[in-house]
């Protein structure tokens, strides 16, 4: 595993790999910045926790699609330039455990991602006089990360089972822009179905309109949501567990 994530590292500086990474993130907080302070100052209601964590999940249902589908496609990109599988399957490698060095660095980078928001919403409940509420800061973070976990292995999926590259990359658009025309409007049973929209379904945060007032309260079913998405992921890695076994990428 040591020798595998040596190797995703030498070829993470040899392709820039953090530059789009890195172009992505920051329209994503600038984006998330600006709605939380135009928020702050025009109501007063939405000076709480509740309205910035809703502000960060819905920004990252649009960014974090397309960072964790490009990450996921450039790394795997030389090894289908190459004869990397067939020369792990002769040298009796495992390419699970390429794979999984693959999901490990990319979820350090979705990590070190998420500690730079987190900071952010923390320095503006600081500034603003907000109380923090570390409920909702853990419920965030868990949310996030199992989000991006489930995304990270699809998309690693997707690099990996298909040669053409740009098929990633593109479904990764497709989930971004879903949620950029839906803005987190789609029923719950519907972005169960859809793991894109997974950001949004595992909001800790509901949003209802009253009196043409948006009103930010706790997600009575946010426990649940979460048992869900997690079952789901861990029958994602059995599937790909098996299917990479059989070899049906090579």
């Amino acid at each position: 595993m040591n020798i595998f994530l040596s190797l995703e590292l030498l070829k993470m500086k040899r392709k820039k790999f953090l530059l789009p990474i890195i172009l992505f993130f920051l329209v994503g907080t600038i984006w998330f910045v600006a709605i939380t302070l135009m928020g702050i100052n025009a109501k007063e209601d939405n000076k709480n926790i509740l309205s910035i964590i809703n502000n960060a999940m819905t920004v990252d249902s649009l960014i974090m699609p397309l960072i964790i589908g490009t990450m996921c496609s450039m790394l795997f990109d030389i090894e289908h330039n190459g004869k990397t599988f067939r020369l792990l399957n002769i040298s009796g490698q495992s390419i699970w455990q390429l794979f999984t060095a693959k999901r490990l660095m990319t979820l350090i980078i979705v990590f070190n991602l998420c500690i730079i928001q987190l900071a952010l919403i923390v320095y503006m409940c600081v500034t603003n006089n907000i109380p923090l509420g570390l409920i909702n800061i853990f419920k965030f973070i868990c949310s996030y990360l199992i989000s991006s976990l489930v995304l990270i292995d699809i998309h690693l999926s997707i690099s990996l089972f298909i040669k053409k590259q740009s098929i990633g990359v593109t479904v990764a658009l497709a989930g971004s822009f879903l949620a950029l025309i839906t803005g987190g409007m789609l029923p719950k049973i519907i972005q169960l179905f859809i793991p894109w929209q997974y950001y949004l379904f595992l909001n800790p945060t509901s949003v209802n309109i009253s009196n043409d007032t948006f009103v930010f309260s706790q997600n009575n079913y946010y426990i649940l949501s979460f048992i869900f998405v997690t079952f789901i992921y861990v029958s994602i890695i059995f599937l790909e567990k098996a299917k990479i076994r059989k070899g049906e990428f090579i």
